[in-house]
């Protein structure tokens, strides 16, 4: 039971980390990137980042081909 109280945990504290680096890029601009796409209504929000999904793609593909060593 221990073992999946800190798996709980440990999904949680990433949450919180993900969540507080998602407020801090949006305050620094990343959020609305072209491409991005926001339909607001009164009681409804949806979001589609595609931008910053193509963005953080082509950084992940290019951190994948850096040597093992560094």
């Amino acid at each position: 039971m221990d073992a999946f109280a800190n798996m709980l945990l440990l999904i949680g504290v990433w949450l919180a980390a993900i969540a507080t680096a998602a407020k801090l890029l949006e305050r620094l601009g990343v959020g609305r990137l072209p491409g991005d796409g926001v339909l607001r209504d009164r009681d409804f929000g949806f979001c589609s980042p595609i931008g910053l999904a193509l963005l953080l793609s082509l950084v992940f593909a290019l951190y994948s081909r850096l040597p093992a060593a560094m």
